[in-house]
């Protein structure tokens, strides 16, 4: 059975086609989640995080499938970021930012499954952000956006 590519069910927010800003209503998101701090270019935290978000969400998907469930591409990574000072941005002052970084999950994943994913994943190979990571529904709302 296949699932719909999640990326064309969800067309208004994964494809923007307007080259000025437009406003468009994100709906809510379930989503594998991790929060961290500093720069991403040189913290092993982040790196540590990304495995950590595709291992499970590769492991949710195959687990899934094998289930007779629907079959789904993964969703792209997803990155949140802000800091204290808006400056940190402008100044490239990285180690001052934090970020959540997130993979968002088909409505048809329970909990439970993504329990399973974790600990099958975990049992696999050392994923030190693992205890980290969050399965919740993620609320947007409302969002400017624009196409480039």
């Amino acid at each position: 059975m296949a699932a719909p590519d999640l990326p064309s069910a969800w067309k208004s927010p994964y494809s923007p086609s307007a080259k000025q800003p437009t406003l468009v209503e994100v709906p809510p998101l379930q989503c594998l989640m991790i929060d961290g701090k500093e720069d991403p270019n040189t913290s092993t935290a982040y790196q540590q995080a990304l495995e950590t978000l595709y291992a499970v969400s590769y492991t949710l998907k195959f687990a899934i499938k094998k289930a007779s469930g629907p079959s789904y591409r993964v969703m792209p990574l997803e990155g949140l970021w802000w800091s204290a000072r808006m400056e940190d941005f402008l100044d490239g002052a990285k180690e001052n930012w934090h970020w959540t970084s997130l993979i968002v999950q088909p409505d048809f994943v329970t909990a439970e499954q993504v329990e399973a994913a974790r600990r099958e994943a975990g049992s696999k190979k050392p994923l030190p952000a693992l205890p980290l990571l969050r399965f919740e529904v993620f609320r947007e709302g409302l969002c400017a956006q624009i196409s480039v």
